[in-house]
Protein backbone atom coordinates (compact mmCIF):
# COMPACT_ATOMS: atom_id res chain seq x y z
CA UNK A 1 0.00 0.00 0.00
CA UNK A 2 1.41 3.23 -0.98
CA UNK A 3 1.61 6.17 1.59
CA UNK A 4 -1.53 8.00 -1.08
CA UNK A 5 -3.43 4.97 0.20
CA UNK A 6 -3.50 4.72 3.49
CA UNK A 7 -3.96 8.30 3.47
CA UNK A 8 -0.79 10.04 4.40
CA UNK A 9 1.51 12.26 2.62
CA UNK A 10 4.61 11.26 1.75
CA UNK A 11 5.88 14.88 1.06
CA UNK A 12 4.48 16.93 4.37
CA UNK A 13 6.40 18.46 7.30
CA UNK A 14 7.32 21.32 8.78
CA UNK A 15 5.36 24.47 8.05
CA UNK A 16 6.73 28.10 7.19
CA UNK A 17 8.88 28.90 10.38
CA UNK A 18 9.09 25.64 11.95
CA UNK A 19 11.99 23.36 12.51
CA UNK A 20 11.81 19.95 11.42
CA UNK A 21 11.94 18.76 15.44
CA UNK A 22 9.27 21.05 15.99
CA UNK A 23 6.90 19.22 13.29
CA UNK A 24 7.94 15.79 14.37
CA UNK A 25 7.17 16.82 18.26
CA UNK A 26 3.43 18.60 16.94
CA UNK A 27 3.07 15.08 15.56
CA UNK A 28 3.77 13.10 18.56
CA UNK A 29 1.57 15.68 20.85
CA UNK A 30 -0.96 14.59 18.31
CA UNK A 31 -1.07 11.06 18.55
CA UNK A 32 -1.22 11.35 22.09
CA UNK A 33 -4.26 13.61 22.38
CA UNK A 34 -5.80 10.95 19.86
CA UNK A 35 -5.13 8.17 22.26
CA UNK A 36 -6.17 9.83 25.15
CA UNK A 37 -3.55 12.62 26.21
CA UNK A 38 -2.47 13.19 29.65
CA UNK A 39 0.52 14.72 31.67
CA UNK A 40 4.27 13.62 31.49
CA UNK A 41 4.00 11.89 34.65
CA UNK A 42 0.95 9.58 33.23
CA UNK A 43 2.59 8.94 29.81
CA UNK A 44 5.63 7.90 32.11
CA UNK A 45 3.16 5.70 34.13
CA UNK A 46 1.73 4.23 30.60
CA UNK A 47 5.41 2.97 29.19
CA UNK A 48 6.14 1.34 32.83
CA UNK A 49 3.10 -0.59 32.66
CA UNK A 50 4.06 -1.61 28.98
CA UNK A 51 7.52 -2.50 30.14
CA UNK A 52 8.84 0.33 28.35
CA UNK A 53 10.05 3.01 30.72
CA UNK A 54 10.75 6.34 28.68
CA UNK A 55 11.91 9.18 31.03
CA UNK A 56 10.27 12.38 31.94
CA UNK A 57 12.95 14.63 30.66
CA UNK A 58 13.24 12.77 27.70
CA UNK A 59 9.30 13.04 26.67
CA UNK A 60 9.98 16.52 27.44
CA UNK A 61 12.54 17.13 25.50
CA UNK A 62 10.84 14.88 22.50
CA UNK A 63 7.28 16.95 22.73
CA UNK A 64 8.61 20.32 23.01
CA UNK A 65 10.76 19.66 19.74
CA UNK A 66 14.16 20.86 22.29
CA UNK A 67 16.20 17.55 20.99
CA UNK A 68 15.94 14.66 18.69
CA UNK A 69 14.45 11.62 20.13
CA UNK A 70 15.67 8.44 19.55
CA UNK A 71 13.69 5.91 17.20
CA UNK A 72 13.62 3.85 20.12
CA UNK A 73 11.71 6.48 22.21
CA UNK A 74 9.40 6.96 19.97
CA UNK A 75 8.05 3.35 19.30
CA UNK A 76 8.20 2.69 22.77
CA UNK A 77 5.77 5.27 23.16
CA UNK A 78 3.66 4.60 20.67
CA UNK A 79 3.59 1.23 22.11
CA UNK A 80 2.34 2.20 25.21
CA UNK A 81 -0.33 4.42 24.22
CA UNK A 82 -1.62 1.57 22.34
CA UNK A 83 -1.03 -0.89 25.18
CA UNK A 84 -2.83 1.78 27.45
CA UNK A 85 -6.04 1.64 24.98
CA UNK A 86 -6.43 -1.91 25.58
CA UNK A 87 -5.95 -2.87 22.07
CA UNK A 88 -4.82 -6.32 20.87
CA UNK A 89 -1.20 -6.93 19.81
CA UNK A 90 1.39 -4.09 18.65
CA UNK A 91 0.42 -0.71 16.74
CA UNK A 92 1.99 -0.59 13.17
CA UNK A 93 4.94 1.46 13.53
CA UNK A 94 5.67 1.50 9.86
CA UNK A 95 4.31 5.27 9.41
CA UNK A 96 6.23 6.52 12.36
CA UNK A 97 9.61 4.79 10.90
CA UNK A 98 8.90 6.89 7.28
CA UNK A 99 7.97 10.01 9.31
CA UNK A 100 11.60 9.63 11.77
CA UNK A 101 13.64 9.03 8.21
CA UNK A 102 11.84 12.27 6.94
CA UNK A 103 12.70 13.93 10.15
CA UNK A 104 16.57 13.40 9.87
CA UNK A 105 16.23 14.26 5.76
CA UNK A 106 15.12 17.20 6.69
CA UNK A 107 17.59 17.74 9.51
CA UNK A 108 19.91 16.87 7.29
CA UNK A 109 19.06 19.23 4.43
CA UNK A 110 19.42 22.05 6.76
CA UNK A 111 23.04 21.30 7.62
CA UNK A 112 24.14 20.81 4.44
CA UNK A 113 21.78 23.12 2.60
CA UNK A 114 21.96 21.40 -0.78
CA UNK A 115 20.56 17.82 -1.90
CA UNK A 116 21.66 15.60 -4.43
CA UNK A 117 20.01 14.64 -7.64
CA UNK A 118 19.54 11.19 -6.47
CA UNK A 119 17.70 12.45 -2.91
CA UNK A 120 15.82 15.18 -4.97
CA UNK A 121 14.22 12.26 -7.34
CA UNK A 122 13.61 9.70 -4.00
CA UNK A 123 11.90 12.82 -2.37
CA UNK A 124 9.42 13.49 -5.22
CA UNK A 125 8.81 9.53 -5.22
CA UNK A 126 7.94 9.25 -2.08
CA UNK A 127 10.66 7.48 -1.13
CA UNK A 128 13.56 7.53 1.58
CA UNK A 129 16.86 5.87 -0.24
CA UNK A 130 19.04 6.55 -1.70
CA UNK A 131 20.22 9.15 0.66
CA UNK A 132 23.86 11.13 0.64
CA UNK A 133 24.96 12.81 3.16
CA UNK A 134 27.58 15.63 1.97
CA UNK A 135 29.02 16.31 -1.45
CA UNK A 136 31.18 13.41 -3.45
CA UNK A 137 34.58 14.72 -4.14
CA UNK A 138 33.98 16.20 -7.79
CA UNK A 139 36.16 14.02 -10.05
CA UNK A 140 39.24 15.27 -10.71
CA UNK A 141 40.58 16.69 -14.47
CA UNK A 142 43.44 14.85 -14.83
CA UNK A 143 42.33 11.50 -12.95
CA UNK A 144 42.96 8.24 -14.96
CA UNK A 145 40.68 5.58 -14.72
CA UNK A 146 41.61 2.68 -12.55
CA UNK A 147 40.29 -0.95 -12.88
CA UNK A 148 36.99 -1.66 -11.54
CA UNK A 149 36.81 -2.15 -7.97
CA UNK A 150 35.75 -5.43 -6.71
CA UNK A 151 34.20 -5.79 -3.73
CA UNK A 152 33.02 -8.89 -2.49
CA UNK A 153 29.16 -9.67 -1.34
CA UNK A 154 28.22 -9.21 2.57
CA UNK A 155 29.22 -6.87 4.91
CA UNK A 156 32.64 -5.55 5.78
CA UNK A 157 34.97 -2.86 5.56
CA UNK A 158 37.19 -2.38 2.74
CA UNK A 159 40.46 -0.70 2.43
CA UNK A 160 42.07 1.02 -0.04
CA UNK A 161 46.11 1.82 0.31
CA UNK A 162 48.84 3.27 -1.20
CA UNK A 163 50.84 6.23 -1.44
CA UNK A 164 49.44 10.08 -1.44
CA UNK A 165 47.93 11.34 -5.20
CA UNK A 166 47.93 7.70 -6.68
CA UNK A 167 44.02 8.02 -6.44
CA UNK A 168 42.98 6.26 -3.66
CA UNK A 169 39.83 8.86 -2.40
CA UNK A 170 38.88 9.39 -6.65
CA UNK A 171 38.85 5.33 -6.99
CA UNK A 172 36.02 5.10 -3.80
CA UNK A 173 34.61 7.99 -5.11
CA UNK A 174 33.81 6.66 -8.78
CA UNK A 175 33.04 3.68 -7.70
CA UNK A 176 30.44 4.95 -5.71
CA UNK A 177 29.06 7.40 -8.41
CA UNK A 178 28.90 3.80 -10.57
CA UNK A 179 26.43 2.17 -8.01
CA UNK A 180 24.07 5.23 -8.07
CA UNK A 181 23.87 5.58 -11.25
CA UNK A 182 23.56 1.85 -11.67
CA UNK A 183 20.69 2.05 -8.91
CA UNK A 184 22.59 -0.42 -6.84
CA UNK A 185 23.06 1.83 -3.83
CA UNK A 186 20.66 1.34 -0.95
CA UNK A 187 20.82 1.15 3.09
CA UNK A 188 21.79 -2.25 2.90
CA UNK A 189 25.07 -1.66 0.66
CA UNK A 190 25.88 1.39 2.03
CA UNK A 191 26.09 -0.45 4.99
CA UNK A 192 28.41 -3.22 3.50
CA UNK A 193 30.48 -0.67 1.83
CA UNK A 194 32.63 0.82 4.48
CA UNK A 195 35.81 2.16 2.55
CA UNK A 196 38.45 3.65 4.78
CA UNK A 197 41.08 5.52 2.31
CA UNK A 198 44.24 6.27 4.15
CA UNK A 199 47.96 6.21 2.93
CA UNK A 200 50.13 3.48 2.54
CA UNK A 201 52.27 3.14 5.76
Amino acid sequence: MTDEENGRDPHRGPSPGQTPREWFAGLLRAHIEERGGGSYEELVVATEQAHLRVAKSTLGDALSGKRTPRLETVQNLVTALHHRQGLPGRPELRDWERDYEHLLDLQSDRRTGTRSAADARAASEGRTWPRRFGPLPEPAHSFLARPALRVPPGPGRFLLTGAGGVGKTQTAAEHVRECLLAGDLDLGRVLEMGFVVRPAP
